[in-house]
């Protein structure tokens, strides 16, 4: 049996407990003398929840205290009042059954792998260590964000830059021993993000004309070799006909003649600057690729002209027959024709 208290207005019966009474500390029972509907509470039966449910504090539905029917709140490190209905969520549909060791992203729905490859890790406010929401999702979100805020985005990382000023330097040094691996980063995302490439490069190029050019002229200076096998590899375009030789096979090729002239053996130290010839020519078809390119200077280059090797390079006034069976063997061609394209 209840201990009972005696309200001091109503003069009724109520059990001594703070359902029915307001509490105060300077009493002997540390309740209030008058009820709690006396005080003005429109009812104090509130009823009691059975355990492991919780009544929503706007529906007055009894339902099950877990993360499911109600949001968890990670500052008072309980759940929330109101159901998520009463929220605007819809928890009515029956709920899919979760494999041991895995979870559902609350975006797009699927079950994956509850482990940190999937799931970026959250240290409060969840229960088991990992955010709602899967690693793909949340990439997502944040292309969108940067796609919709280029200059903010930009702004920003130069402020981050810029606020330390040893960072730059760290950056530098950073960008030297990884070079290779971020130009690499960079091509893939320019093939996979093509068109928005090419929109920024225009606009870049729009802003900073004077600039570029500079850039240019300075690029073409210190890159005689690589301009010259740019406009060879337009040329050869122009004509229909293939463009595979790179920039690693040209320098393979000089380096085994010698960084020489392949027709007359003259050499940069002799004032001669080396082309890339078509050894079937080009007005005949003749391919820019490590099978029919070789090096010589403008002079000989400029005397074969449109003329095949086997008709020009025999009356030629440099002739040799070492630097012909070189060139041949180079080539790998046997008795007037190509046995085997070259790697």
């Amino acid at each position: 049996m209840p201990k009972l208290k005696v309200c001091s207005k109503c003069k009724r019966s109520l059990p001594s407990d703070k359902i029915h009474f307001y509490a105060r500390s300077d009493v002997k029972d540390g309740l209030v003398s008058a009820c709690k509907e006396c005080m003005g509470a429109k009812c104090f039966q509130k009823p009691i929840a059975r355990e492991g449910y919780k009544f929503c504090s706007k529906c007055k539905r009894e339902l099950p205290a877990n993360e499911y029917h109600f949001h968890f709140n990670s500052y008072t490190n309980r759940l929330v009042a109101a159901c998520k209905e009463c929220a605007g969520y819809n928890f009515t549909q029956p709920k899919k059954i979760v494999k041991e060791g895995h979870k559902i992203c609350s975006k797009c729905g699927i079950e994956k792998p509850l482990t940190n490859e999937y799931f970026g890790e959250r240290t409060s406010g969840s229960i088991d260590g990992f955010k709602g929401v899967c690693r793909v999702c949340e990439r997502s979100r944040v292309n969108n964000w940067v796609s919709n805020n280029l200059e903010r985005n930009r702004a920003s990382k130069k402020a981050w830059k810029y606020a330390d000023p040893n960072r730059k330097e760290k950056w530098d040094i950073y960008y030297e021993k990884n070079r290779d691996k971020i130009l690499l980063r960079s091509k893939r995302w320019d093939i996979e993000h093509e068109g928005v490439s090419i929109i920024r490069s225009c606009k870049w190029f729009e802003n900073n004309k004077d600039r570029a050019r500079k850039n240019s002229i300075a690029w073409r200076k210190e890159n005689p070799e690589k301009r010259r096998l740019s406009g060879q590899r337009r040329r050869t375009l122009k004509k229909n006909a293939k463009a595979t030789l790179t920039n690693e096979q040209w320098d393979i090729t000089l380096n085994h003649f010698g960084r020489k002239c392949a027709y007359c053996g003259r050499s940069a130290k002799d004032g001669e600057t080396l082309h890339q010839d078509h050894f079937h020519p080009l007005a005949k078809n003749g391919e820019l690729s490590v099978e029919n390119v070789i090096p010589a200077c403008g002079s000989c280059n400029s005397s074969k002209g449109k003329k095949l090797f086997s008709v020009w390079y025999p009356k030629f006034k440099y002739y040799s027959k070492e630097r012909e069976k070189t060139i041949l063997e180079y080539l790998n061609y046997h008795n007037g024709f190509q046995q085997l394209a070259l790697i």
